[in-house]
């Protein structure tokens, strides 16, 4: 297997949960749901990376149970392109989001069976790159409780 080719960024994000619903935000740039996170500065450590991230994007502390998944997407045009490690972290909320327009244009607390329904139903259409990829951590993990 050879390597990827191009630059790379890392993203760390949090699948926020509370109860049966799991926090996404509405990108304000491309109009795209997303869960909420943004990129490692440097000599920052991923957790330290998503508290800020939460801080800034909804005024949220959270406790951070464990990593629920990584990914690699890759983005090409002409000129170059950019591989982006997503790293998702499962947690719990603690205290009420807040919206930040520069962020977000909305804060909506998804049902996690109508993102599950999604996903089998392959309607997707209006979330970023990736979150396919995270619903099918949390269809795993909700089998693997029943």
């Amino acid at each position: 297997m050879g390597m990827n080719k191009g630059k790379w960024k890392i993203l760390v994000n949090a699948t926020i949960q509370k109860e049966n619903k799991i926090l996404m935000g509405k990108r304000v740039d491309i109009d795209l749901w997303e869960f909420i996170g943004g990129k490692i500065e440097p000599g920052e450590q991923p957790l330290d990376t998503l508290e800020r991230e939460l801080i800034e994007e909804v005024s949220l502390d959270i406790e951070c149970n464990e990593i629920l998944t990584s990914y690699v997407t890759k983005i090409e045009n002409e000129d170059e392109s950019l591989n982006i490690l997503h790293i998702n972290y499962l947690v719990k909320s603690v205290g009420k989001p807040k919206l930040n327009k520069k962020c977000h244009s909305e804060l909506k607390w998804f049902d996690k069976d109508e993102l599950i329904l999604k996903l089998t139903e392959n309607n997707l259409d209006e979330f970023c790159l990736g979150v396919d990829k995270v619903i099918m951590e949390l269809q795993k993990c909700q089998k693997n409780k029943k």
